[in-house]
């Protein structure tokens, strides 16, 4: 049986906000891992970074959007919160290690979860990386004019291909 999640996701200037159509049985992260070269979002609205600039509403009549999803930096679900992101979607039987991450447009603290023996490079240098699960989410992203905005999730999915840096994150 297949359902609409509710999702953003954070390009260096956009914020898009839809509804992504999945198996319900399916995490978000293998549903993000299969979906092709785009995710389908249903319910579109695009959020510009800039303050001065208008929301966009997909042009047709169901607003219907392909997001073009190497562009993507960060997929947030939005009907979870909290622990009940991290129960769904992270790994408990792995090690939780606190990191800090650096994209272009974003500095973020969470933490990933290791098989036991894994490095943090292997995970998120490996050339088949693709989308990282990290809980306890939070960014400050740095897109437009202005102060930085801030992103808190219980879980989120950060695209290895847009980060710049990253380390072990400091106490908190």
């Amino acid at each position: 049986m297949s359902q609409w999640r509710r999702v953003e996701l954070y390009t260096t200037f956009l914020r898009l906000s839809g509804e992504l159509e999945g198996p319900a049985e399916q995490r978000l992260t293998d549903l993000v891992a299969e979906c092709g070269p785009v995710l389908e979002l249903r319910g579109a609205v695009v959020d510009p970074a800039l303050d001065n600039a208008r929301a966009l509403i997909a042009a047709d009549g169901e607003r219907r959007l392909s997001a073009v999803r190497s562009a993507i930096t960060l997929v947030c679900p939005r009907d979870q919160a909290g622990e009940t992101a991290r129960h769904r979607e992270g790994w408990t039987e792995k090690l939780r290690l606190p990191v800090q991450l650096h994209a272009s447009a974003f500095s973020m603290l969470g933490e990933v979860h290791l098989e036991p023996g894994a490095g943090l490079a292997e995970l998120l240098c490996d050339g088949d990386a693709g989308f990282v699960p990290v809980t306890n989410f939070s960014a400050l992203w740095f897109a437009g004019a202005g102060e930085p905005r801030a992103v808190q999730r219980g879980f989120a999915l950060v695209n290895c291909a847009h980060l710049v840096g990253f380390g072990p994150a400091p106490p908190r």
